[in-house]
């Protein structure tokens, strides 16, 4: 663990430490203010050698201003820089307006995940300062680190589709054109960053057509879905490869998306420690009291129960945590839920000591301990 590691470890522990000593709200909002300013240094400052800076560099320094490398809105990617085309145009435009140096663009491109990332926390807890702060723990571990900060190509694709994942979940009316226009136009620019976004579309059918269940039959499937990681069979994912060759035969669109299965590595033998953690992390969402549990808890625990069946059908592919995170995105949301929530035991302090496990471990995965 090098120093740049050492003092993120010590920035997320330090503000676990005042979540639980500090309650007065102002309080809250300072030691997020300074928690986020030390973060965001570490993050545009961050070594070249730490994993993605490099590569985002050379992206930043090889696009030219003054070159039309024309758009596209279904996320392919410019052949010639190996981005889409959304994220392609932003870097052409900070580089022609604000500054060509890279670390100026990774300061801008960080401050835009955080605004949208702030602004979802709002849309969910905006009358809540306490869960708001619960929500900035728990994201900031893994998420923050991961998505908001190293690998942003891929963090701007979530914090919009995030914003765009919202619209429509607490108003009366659903489907007006105007929240379907507004969805459909961000989940558009989210997939020009990123094509990965698409998953979206994936979490939407969850979230409206999945019912909702007893913690019982959570339970079950959850104990099921631990099943299928731990026994590591590989008939699933040859199902998944079958399946994905034959869509590919028929539909251009599924065949541009082949190279992602096709230069992944399997691992064999092998269970990795994120997919161990989000599975386990599992546990704290039943210690809910079964009538306490709300229907957006619910919801948001069908996205989790989900997820964790496409870990472990992938759990044998290098990279399969870039189709996975999507769904763990519910995993803050279902732990500031159960810290607010009646729970099935006493005292509730106990809780706090599985947050702080979750807030050290979830660091342990980035630095890959």
């Amino acid at each position: 663990m090098n120093q740049y590691d050492f003092l993120l470890v010590m920035v997320v522990i330090s503000l676990f430490l005042f979540y639980i000593c500090i309650q007065k709200n102002i309080e809250r909002k300072i030691i997020i203010f300074i928690g986020s300013i030390i973060v965001f240094g570490v993050m545009v400052f961050r070594p070249l050698d730490f994993p993605d800076t490099n590569a985002y560099k050379n992206i930043f320094e090889k696009i030219e201003i003054s070159k039309r490398y024309g758009f596209s809105l279904l996320g392919h990617k410019e052949f010639s820089t190996g981005v889409e085309y959304g994220y392609l145009l932003l870097n052409q435009f900070i580089k022609k307006f604000i500054s060509d140096n890279f670390r100026v663009f990774f300061a801008l491109v960080i401050l835009v995940e955080i605004l949208f990332y702030n602004k979802y926390i709002k849309k969910l807890y905006g009358s809540d300062p306490k869960k708001k702060f619960e929500m900035f723990l728990f994201t900031l571990p893994y998420f923050g680190y991961m998505y908001l900060g190293v690998v942003v190509r891929t963090g701007l694709a979530m914090t919009v589709g995030l914003n765009a994942f919202l619209i429509g979940k607490f108003e009366k009316k659903q489907f007006t054109l105007k929240i379907l226009f507004l969805k459909i136009s961000l989940y558009i620019v989210a997939v020009a960053f990123h094509r990965t976004a698409l998953l979206f579309l994936l979490i939407e059918c969850i979230y409206y057509f999945v019912p909702v269940f007893s913690k019982k039959i959570y339970i079950i499937l959850w104990g099921v879905s631990g099943l299928f990681l731990f026994m590591q069979t590989k008939v699933l994912t040859e199902i998944l490869f079958l399946l994905f060759d034959m869509l590919s035969k028929v539909s251009v669109t599924f065949g541009s998306y082949q190279h992602y299965f096709n230069n992944y590595l399997f691992i064999t033998n092998n269970i990795r420690f994120r997919q161990v953690f989000f599975w386990i992390i599992g546990l704290l969402f039943f210690f809910v009291n079964d009538k306490s549990m709300q229907y957006y808890f619910k919801k948001n625990l069908n996205i989790y129960i989900i997820g964790i069946f496409l870990m472990s059908m992938l759990s044998f592919i290098s990279g399969s945590s870039r189709v996975y995170d999507y769904f763990m995105l519910s995993v803050p949301v279902l732990l500031t839920e159960v810290n607010e929530s009646r729970i099935i035991f006493h005292p509730k302090k106990l809780l706090l000591l599985f947050d702080f496990f979750y807030v050290v471990l979830s660091v342990f995965i980035i630095l890959r301990l």
